[in-house]
């Protein structure tokens, strides 16, 4: 294996110092050779239900290395939870985020190309680490002793919109112990920094997103690109939004929005409509009681008045009472088909 990279050609980018790398996958999928492959031959210990980080000083560089559990191959809804989760903070172990992420898909010659669904999985897998993933991976074409041609073909032919939306990087890895082919991977991956820089964990991206200030040595080059596009965006919308005139009327003041206006006539008619029931409710009884008290008198005193004065005082009191009393009965019947209505 490689000791140290080769000389950077003139006018070349210079070679990393440090290199930091996420590697993912399927279970089985052979994250961990390729971890000891870009550690030089360490032994590791291999990721089962928790993400590790490797170091090592290799290739003139020091390099960490990710390894992360493997998740579902055919869906992701039959990966556990705990291993979502850890894919999600596989990012956020590398000091200050990883340069690149490897997605490892093994080549077997004994076994067919991946199926849609394994690429299906792969993708949604590799999205739980946020759509801006595919800018910083790169995908790994494992190969498992001698492969032919035609079957490393077919793999990356399935793989075309995988490889589409990471910009086709990818890399064939046939043989592990060749020093020529380790050191063209490590170049891949640099190649794969000088046009994105380095990957940002999502609570790092976050904090850029609601413009926290930033110490200059810890911006991202990545990230500077997306603050500028995100402020172009803002200024566009301010253009737009001032093509609209600037003392244009108060919909709110003067009739409502369009879903709280009806909402508010509404209420505000129910509430007129209860306020004048409960005054004719708190008017009525006495109203009906003078009413009936009034014409009951009356009568009582037409007909008492055939006997005379003494007869027509006598009917004035009985038709009184008599009004007082059925006055009662018709409103306590008027109160009993209100309550039952209410």
């Amino acid at each position: 294996m490689a000791s140290k990279s080769s000389p950077t050609a003139p006018g070349g980018p210079t070679p990393l110092s440090e290199l930091r790398v996420v590697l993912l996958g399927k279970a089985g999928a052979g994250k961990s050779k390729v971890a000891r492959l870009l550690l030089g031959g360490k032994d590791l210990k291999e990721a089962c239900d928790r993400c590790v980080l490797h170091e090592n000083k290799h290739a003139g560089r020091r390099i960490w290395v990710v390894d992360t559990p493997g998740w579902d191959r055919y869906s992701i809804h039959n990966t556990s939870e705990n291993i979502k989760e850890e894919i999600i903070r596989s990012a956020s172990l590398c000091p200050t985020g990883p340069h690149a992420l490897i997605l490892v898909l093994p080549v077997d010659k004994l076994t067919d190309a991946h199926s849609a669904d394994e690429l299906k999985s792969a993708q949604q897998h590799m999205e739980l680490l946020s759509e801006r993933v595919w800018k910083h991976t790169m995908v790994l074409f494992l190969c498992d002793g001698e492969v032919e041609e035609t079957t490393v073909t077919k793999h990356i032919d399935n793989a075309k919109n995988l490889l589409e939306k990471c910009g086709n990087g990818h890399y064939v890895l046939q043989n592990m112990g060749s020093e020529t082919q380790v050191h063209e991977f490590l170049k891949k991956i640099e190649n794969l920094v000088d046009n994105n820089d380095y990957f940002p964990p999502q609570t790092y991206f976050d904090m850029i997103q609601s413009k926290t200030p930033q110490p200059e040595d810890t911006e991202v080059k990545g990230d500077k690109k997306h603050s500028e596009e995100h402020s172009q965006e803002k200024t566009e919308l301010r253009h737009r939004r001032g093509s609209y005139p600037i003392n244009r009327p108060n919909l709110n003041e003067e009739k409502g929005t369009s879903g709280n206006q009806t909402e508010g006539g509404e209420a505000t008619k129910h509430q007129n409509q209860d306020d004048f029931y409960a005054l004719l409710w708190n008017c009525l009884p006495p109203a009906t009681v003078i009413l009936f008290v009034i014409i009951g008198a009356l009568i009582g005193s037409v007909a008492g008045a055939a006997y005379g004065p003494l007869g027509s005082g006598a009917g004035i009191v009985f038709g009184v009472v008599l009004s007082v009393l059925i006055s009662i009965l018709l409103i306590y019947a008027l109160n009993l088909a209100r309550w039952r209505t209410t």
